[in-house]
């Protein structure tokens, strides 16, 4: 049940991120809002998780707005599961790691689907123009990853139900 509200969450940032953001006045704070879902999600459930959630979000994505199949799978895929590798990598979870790694997602996210669209003849922008981008991109993930933490956390953290009855001493 947990895994359809995970899969909520991110179609309702891929919609959220179509749709709301791409409002002319809103396009340019324009937040990766299914790169911070991802990167909760590999932080706080694992990296198979992540990986499984980033393929199947990027393929919709494609499937939708994509001008080929895989860019964005696979961007989301990376995301997800290095992000849940590197959390594998310490004691425990935390704001200042959970906004590293989506700053660090979003720079890479941005410069790979210019690289992968740039490869393949399919982006005829600048270099300028995707350094602009991609800074205004990550400050304004990094605000909403500060809005929506917590939110994540509560979504995603599995509560460990404690039983306060005491079976060892009735021996």
């Amino acid at each position: 049940m947990r895994l359809i509200g995970y899969f909520v969450a991110l179609f309702l940032s891929l919609i959220l991120q179509s749709t709301v953001f791409q409002v002319p006045f809103l396009h340019s704070i324009e937040p990766s809002l299914i790169v911070i879902a991802l990167v909760m999600v590999g932080v706080f459930r694992g990296s198979r998780e992540g990986l499984i959630f980033g393929i199947v979000i990027g393929l919709i994505q494609d499937a939708s707005f994509g001008s080929f199949l895989g860019e964005s799978a696979f961007a989301y895929a990376m995301i997800g599961y290095v992000s849940g590798y590197v959390r594998s990598l310490f004691m425990r979870v935390s704001l200042l790691l959970s906004l590293l790694l989506v700053v660090i997602s979003t720079e890479f996210y941005v410069w790979l689907s210019y690289g992968i669209s740039r490869l393949f003849g399919q982006l005829g922008t600048s270099i300028n123009v995707v350094i602009s981008t991609s800074t205004a991109m990550t400050i304004s993930t990094f605000v909403c990853t500060l809005l929506l933490y917590f939110f994540y956390r509560w979504l995603l953290v599995a509560k460990v139900k404690k039983s306060y009855s005491d079976e060892t001493n009735e021996a």
